[in-house]
């Protein structure tokens, strides 16, 4: 390996544990280490992405239902992946997989368990009855799902119209370049059919749901403060 690939590598590296730390400050540090490095051997965000490891695609045992699906649909806007529904030989309900390099697989895993998580923490925490927890689970990714998706879009339209963002600019050329492996590879690999849309209830819980939504960290974890739990259901 050249000395750059591996200086490529060292940055992969502290991105990643920056990008897993809770600790603010510590990525805060991450970050400034990253920034250097990259100045001072001239090194572009597009140069990170091409030393990534060859694309493949990644199952994992978060079970995806109708409101999972979004979740993780969203988080593949986001970590440079694609995510698909599979279901094995002898398994009785579906489960997410991603296609992409390893480093974007895992961090798509990382913060897609981390956020179905929290909101089946925060639905159980705040509603008793299971309808309204379902309802709460819909509004949560709904909104998270559209937050990425309003994300992804306002940095097509900076590159688009060429605004001078030179860091975001080559953000969206490694994602187009990434998407296009990406969809590549299932399309040489996988047969692909698309899913089934949620049709959201108007009740006080799926409104909480998107209101916790909105608020959630889509980069890191973070930790979250269950409301008050409601005893009597709307």
């Amino acid at each position: 390996m050249s000395s750059i690939n591996n200086i490529i590598a060292k940055i992969n590296k502290i991105k990643a544990l920056a990008g897993n730390n809770p600790s603010e400050h510590e990525r805060a540090r991450a970050t400034e280490m990253v920034n250097a490095l990259m100045a001072q051997y001239n090194i572009s965000l597009v140069q990170l992405h091409q030393n990534n490891e060859e694309i493949g695609s990644e199952y994992t045992d978060i079970e995806t239902h109708n409101w999972q699906n979004y979740v993780c649909s969203a988080v593949a806007k986001l970590y440079y992946v694609k995510y698909f529904r599979n279901r094995n030989a002898g398994q009785t309900r579906y489960h997410a997989a991603f296609i992409g390099t390893p480093t974007n697989r895992a961090a798509a895993i990382n913060i897609a368990e981390w956020l179905i998580a929290m909101i089946i923490k925060e639905a159980k925490d705040t509603f008793v009855y299971k309808t309204d927890q379902n309802d709460f689970a819909d509004g949560a990714a709904i909104r998270i799902w559209e937050r990425a998706s309003e994300i992804q879009t306002s940095q097509q339209k900076g590159l688009d119209n060429h605004i001078p963002n030179t860091t975001q600019n080559e953000l969206m050329v490694v994602r187009n370049a990434l998407e296009s492996a990406n969809q590549q590879w299932a399309d040489q690999n996988l047969h692909l059919r698309g899913g089934r849309g949620i049709k959201l209830s108007n009740t006080i819980a799926t409104h909480a749901g998107r209101e916790y939504g909105n608020g959630l960290g889509l980069s890191y974890q973070i930790t979250g403060k269950s409301t008050k739990r409601i005893e009597k259901k709307q």
